[in-house]
């Protein structure tokens, strides 16, 4: 069967058109720019109301008013990215990661009262370290994928076991991640990554919420819900409606890398009484750039600030 390479135009439902072409041609770049200028006065416009659950419990939770309405437009604005792409694709970056676990509620959250989207027309994948990853990270990114990336009705595995959709791509380097799209793309029409990316991330201060590849990236876009949350409000987001969440933060890690590039945060260290705080970090942390910011291994400055209130939530 010959896959469709270009979308068909569409356009935003009475709220002014945004066409949708191939995202690497000059016109596929130039609607990431539209679609940053029509997200700014998205809110302006008539919307439909919708009741999101995630949204109202975290509402009703004292003192995280500024974060419920975040994950309200980011929620809307992935009801947006809904409207104008068609089902089959879309795909989500999913690590295990705490911002890896917000953006996939989320997506879940805006499929659930879409008219045409359904969580399984997302395509889930895993951007996985072919060697390093942390055990306990492995464990929770399968029971996650048990749990919400399985094929629906009856379709199992030869031993009988409900089959995944994740799809694990293992990239140790830059040209793995290029390759690895490029295969996908051969087999789906892939044309949008939503990620986990924040504003805070190495490298991330002059991102938009969506961006076009670029270079020798295989044409695609990526789009990132939560480009504004801060660290707090992540773990407002995950606390408050209590989404389940990898071991390792309750272990004094307040990011995960792989086990060659991510140590336990010294700020969240118990020390001894009358023994001076550690102010050196790992070395190892230094010269870490987080790879298209999939992989967030060091904290951001903002977060230091708020780590421990968040570690008594």
């Amino acid at each position: 069967m010959m896959i469709r390479r270009l979308l068909p135009t569409c356009s935003f439902p009475a709220r002014g058109s945004l066409s949708i072409l191939h995202p690497g041609s000059v016109v596929g770049i130039s609607q990431a720019t539209k679609w940053n200028d029509g997200m700014r006065s998205f809110a302006q416009g008539p919307v439909r109301e919708k009741r999101y659950p995630l949204y109202e419990k975290i509402r009703q939770s004292p003192g995280n008013e500024n974060t419920a309405e975040k994950v309200l437009k980011a929620v809307k604005e992935i009801d947006r990215l809904l409207d104008i792409m068609e089902p089959g694709t879309l795909a989500l970056s999913f690590n295990g990661g705490k911002d890896a676990c917000a953006v996939m509620h989320l997506v879940r959250e805006a499929c659930s009262l879409h008219r045409t989207h359904k969580f399984t027309h997302v395509q889930p994948i895993w951007f996985k370290n072919p060697t390093d990853e942390f055990p306990q990270l492995i464990s929770f990114v399968q029971q996650q994928a048990a749990q919400f990336f399985t094929h629906p009705g009856q379709v199992r595995s030869m031993d009988g076991k409900p089959l995944s959709r994740l799809w694990t791509l293992h990239i140790a380097n830059e040209k793995d991640f290029i390759s690895g799209i490029s295969k996908i793309q051969r087999q789906v029409p892939l044309r949008c990554i939503i990620m986990g990316t924040r504003r805070t991330d190495p490298g991330c201060a002059k991102l938009s919420a969506l961006t076009a590849s670029t270079g020798n990236y295989p044409p695609f876009l990526r789009f990132n819900p939560i480009l504004e949350w801060s660290y707090r409000d992540v773990w407002d987001f995950i606390i408050s409606c209590e989404l389940p969440y990898c071991s390792l933060y309750d272990e004094g890690f307040t990011s995960l890398g792989t086990v060659n590039d991510t140590i336990r945060n010294p700020a969240l260290r118990i020390q001894p009484k009358g023994a001076k705080a550690e102010t050196q970090g790992d070395p190892r942390s230094k010269d870490l750039v987080p790879f298209l910011a999939l992989a967030h291994n060091v904290p951001g400055a903002d977060e230091l600030s708020l780590i421990m209130v968040v570690a008594v939530c």
